[in-house]
């Protein structure tokens, strides 16, 4: 008896839903550009002009319930007098962008390695994200925030 249950659990792990071995198509991910929607999530200063921003899973995609750890993906454009009240410039540093990630924040052609000064954004972060430095990319701030 012991084997039958042995060769019947054997048998039912072999075998996965055609959905969960099926690779999913590529998409191309387009931006979201409502800048008081990103402020649930971000404090930009009073004076940002614009914004675009994606939201992406976190990790490897899972069948599993529950909830998605997700990375939020924001280029903010401020004007040169909205620079002061994010405080004091940090060290330069760098970030490597997912493709698709740069091809949905960056201007066209823009290489997805990005380097600049820094800002500490850690107080100006909202639930359900954390994060704690921001690059300068000329009149924008790059944001990369991870959810909690």
């Amino acid at each position: 008896m012991r084997h039958l249950v042995a060769v019947a659990l054997l048998a039912a792990c072999d075998r996965a839903p055609a959905r969960v071995m099926a690779k999913e198509p590529t998409r191309s991910m387009e931006a979201h550009t409502d800048l008081q929607r990103l402020r649930r999530y971000f404090d930009a200063p009073a004076a940002a002009q614009s914004a675009r921003w994606i939201v992406l899973p976190r990790g490897m995609p899972s069948v599993a319930p529950g909830p998605t750890d997700t990375v939020l993906w924001a280029l903010v454009a401020l004007p040169e007098s909205a620079w002061a009240e994010l405080g004091a410039l940090g060290p330069v540093e760098s970030r490597a962008l997912p493709p698709d990630v740069a091809r949905a924040l960056l201007p066209a052609g823009a290489p997805p390695s990005v380097s600049g000064p820094s800002y500490d954004i850690s107080s100006r972060v909202l639930n359900p994200y954390e994060g704690d430095r921001a690059i300068r990319l000329h009149d924008a701030l790059l944001l990369e925030l991870t959810s909690r």
